[in-house]
């Protein structure tokens, strides 16, 4: 069966996933991609555009925050999956001791350093 974009983005919409989104210390982002990868050590992976703004902030950073977002919070996905450069000042937020914005109301959030880079 050949699906056309329409039909491959409903498809994909469908299939249940956990929704973040990622913060460094200027932006951020929504990603449905992520996943525990290990716990000793602790590391998970996620995928993102190379192209992205935010790709070279969190490489020069150095360190993110995944923020995890509960049901209701649609409104804050859907903000981060735009290019709007004002996202972050639409939100209540704090701003953790590396510098990294941390959303607040989230159902959890946790800081973590880059570890590894593969492009693909």
């Amino acid at each position: 069966m050949e699906f056309n974009e329409t039909e491959l983005k409903k498809a994909f919409g469908s299939f249940a996933t956990g929704v973040a989104v990622a913060t460094s210390h200027s932006s951020g982002f929504t990603i449905n991609s992520f996943s525990s990868l290990s716990l000793k050590p602790p590391l998970i992976i996620f995928n993102i555009y190379k192209t992205e703004t935010d790709h070279v902030d969190f490489l020069k950073n150095g360190s993110f925050i995944i923020n995890f977002l509960s049901s209701d919070q649609e409104d804050v996905s859907k903000l981060f999956a735009t290019k709007d450069p004002d996202k972050v000042s639409k939100v209540s937020h704090d701003i953790s001791d590396k510098k990294n914005i941390i959303l607040n109301d989230t159902l959890a959030h946790i800081e973590l350093t880059v570890f590894q880079q593969i492009d693909i």
